[in-house]
């Protein structure tokens, strides 16, 4: 704990107390399944959340999911936080998260850290996807569906490699869908060889990241929906066999942006 005595005298009503050690990790090739119901009323349900104060990471290689069906529903497929340092996913399984209700949000993974490791080259957030990452959302007020969210609470950047599946799908009144959300600072690099779509019948955003972010975004495998970067220089290459089925309205904020095309739009 500490106290702060610098005034004359100790304030111990006001002691903080901080973390110098922990990590915390789930290597899963099971099956992890979470349902919530609450009709006329609030469901949670998260498959897996694994909290750890310098170090946060999930292994898959086989099936978490959550489900609720709830007046306010709320269901969140995997998550991994770390306050004070990285937070990794490497995913060959199958995760998602599946949301119904008057109010729906479904994530199907939360993923957060604040600070990398110069001794092993980390990044705030690392993913490497190979597997599926989804999320559905049906409401009747909102519905708001996120396959992949990717938090940086520093500068320390984000790195997300996917060479599978990340989807998202919204379905309702005011219905957002958002295939990848990274909201972080510093340096964004995302390298698609696989499949990110936002689909459904409202807002469909393949990526989203911050305004304060610097985004590289290259893709070499299919995207659906829109893309919208902050405003710093960001750029998006579509390589040579990529498509982009770009749904929607793109806004690459301010900056200095390059949009490099080799492949079909």
């Amino acid at each position: 704990y500490i106290i702060d005595c610098s005034s004359g005298y100790c304030d111990y009503a006001g002691a903080t107390w901080v973390p110098d050690a922990g990590s915390a990790s789930l290597d899963n090739s099971g099956a992890i399944t979470a349902v919530a119901t609450g009709a006329g009323g609030t469901g949670h349900a998260y498959g897996a959340t694994i909290l750890g104060a310098f170090g946060s990471g999930i292994t898959n290689s086989g099936h978490i999911s959550a489900s609720v069906d709830a007046d306010n529903a709320d269901a969140v497929g995997a998550l991994a936080n770390s306050v004070f340092g990285y937070a990794t996913l490497q995913n060959s399984g199958s995760i998602g998260a599946i949301a119904s209700g008057d109010v729906a949000s479904a994530n199907g993974v939360f993923i957060a850290g604040a600070y990398g490791s110069a001794d092993n080259g980390q990044l705030a957030v690392s993913v490497d996807n190979q597997g599926s990452i989804q999320a559905k959302a049906t409401g009747t007020t909102t519905a708001t569906a996120i396959g992949l969210n990717a938090v940086g609470w520093k500068n320390d950047g984000v790195r997300i490699d996917n060479a599978g599946m990340i989807g998202a799908a919204a379905y309702g009144t005011g219905a957002i869908a958002t295939g990848v959300l990274i909201d972080a600072h510093g340096s964004v690099v995302l390298n698609n060889t696989g499949i990110i779509g936002a689909y459904g019948d409202g807002t469909r955003i393949a990526i989203s990241t911050a305004a304060d972010a610097t985004a590289t975004i290259v893709n070499a495998g299919t995207m659906t929906g829109a893309i919208t970067t902050g405003d710093l220089d960001d750029s998006f290459d579509n390589t040579v066999g990529a498509s982009w089925h770009a749904v929607g309205s793109s806004d690459f904020g301010g900056g200095d942006d390059h949009v490099v095309n080799h492949g079909t739009l």
